[in-house]
């Protein structure tokens, strides 16, 4: 992603200062004007390119329970994380219980013909303002393009092309209310479509570029600059803006602080180094 995308991106999609920003799914590379940030998984970085990213407020919760207050976010940021989901009607459902508008970003077919990956699920489209998503029963790729993507031993190149054609590669879908989706049923294979598992099992980008470490440290600190000068300067306190996922309930601090005990339905989530888990298998 070039630093200008980064940090200034945001600002063609209508984010204003005052409003107050969810990210879903933030992983390694947060969005330099997130507020709050929301990710499942705190250690696992199977489905993720790098080692998640905490330099903000962040909840660990699920997309399709989501620990938030209804209607509690000006912004819902979603990016690439949507064909990952299961079941997006679920997630789409919960991003408009929570958020009055926001975007969603998802690579494009092209994108899945050249680099693909056995954790996404779906490919989508956009037609008539609407998300089109099909699954997938297996792996989209062009064993071709495919191979000279993941065959190459400096990747740069490559990262550069799919940047520079950026609409090409990625797909951006705003929304505000409602959130306008069709889920087609599986899709039969292509015949010049394979799986090519070695071509998928490659070193996480961290371990392919060794500037990666001073691009995430340099990505942090323009997130604060961001954060300081075009974010809301007055934000509510954690427990004004987090719900039980299960019932929805207010929630508030046990005792020790060491817990969030829901108001509605007793259940109690652990805090672990000051990050609520906020997930219904994890409550007592």
């Amino acid at each position: 992603m070039g630093i200008a995308r980064f940090a200034f991106g945001w600002q063609k999609w209508g984010i204003r200062s005052k409003d107050l920003v969810l990210e879903i799914g933030s992983g390694e590379r947060p969005n330099a004007r997130s507020d709050i940030l929301c990710d499942k998984y705190l250690w696992d970085d199977t489905e993720r390119a790098g080692p998640l990213v905490i330099d903000r407020p962040f909840i660990v919760g699920n997309g399709v329970k989501l620990p938030f207050r209804d209607n509690i976010f000006d912004f819902v940021l979603c990016s690439h994380l949507v064909e990952h989901i299961a079941d997006p009607g679920k997630f789409f459902m919960e991003m408009m219980r929570v958020g009055a508008r926001g975007c969603i970003i998802a690579p494009t077919e092209l994108y899945e013909s050249l680099v693909g990956s056995a954790n996404h699920r779906w490919i989508i489209s956009i037609k008539d303002n609407c998300l089109l998503l099909k699954k997938k029963k297996t792996p989209w790729l062009v064993p071709a393009l495919n191979s000279f993507a993941h065959s190459v031993k400096d990747r740069k190149p490559v990262e550069h092309f799919i940047d520079q054609y950026h609409p090409s590669f990625f797909l951006y879908y705003h929304w505000k209310g409602q959130i306008n989706y069709q889920l087609d049923p599986p899709i039969q294979r292509r015949e010049n479509c394979q799986f090519l598992e070695a071509h998928l099992n490659v070193a996480p980008q961290s371990n392919m570029r060794t500037n990666q470490t001073l691009k995430r440290y340099c990505q942090s600190v323009i997130s604060r600059v961001i954060r300081q000068y075009w974010s809301r300067k007055i934000k509510p306190r954690l427990t004004e803006i987090i719900a039980c996922p299960v019932c929805k309930g207010n929630v508030c601090y046990g005792d020790s602080e060491t817990t969030l005990i829901c108001d509605v339905c007793g259940r109690r989530f652990p805090i672990e180094n000051g990050i609520p888990l906020l997930l219904e298998e994890l409550a007592k």
